[in-house]
């Protein structure tokens, strides 16, 4: 498989790391409606943590607080990339 194959395949999620709004989806791409099942409307505005398995969502709003504030204290607007396999129960 060559690196433009990958990357036609890979989900994209943007999510707002506004204060009263992080871990809201903002964007995706059209991909990730393939791989998730689930629609535009169902995902944009929604909490990021309503897709993930539990053991992880519990922890997710410390992990995003946790990334803001080093931001802050780094005065950096890096991305970060994660990259999230769907898989079924």
């Amino acid at each position: 498989m060559n690196n433009n194959s990958i990357g036609k395949n890979m989900g994209l999620i943007t999510l707002s790391l506004n204060q009263n709004q992080y871990g809201i989806i903002t964007n995706t791409n059209r991909q990730i409606f393939k791989l998730l099942g689930y629609t535009k409307s169902q995902l944009l505005g929604s909490s990021i943590k309503s897709i993930m398995p539990l053991c992880y969502s519990e922890r997710h709003d410390g992990f995003l607080l946790s990334y803001i504030e080093n931001q802050a204290t780094q005065n950096s607007t890096k991305m970060v990339e994660r990259l999230i396999t769907p898989f079924n129960n």
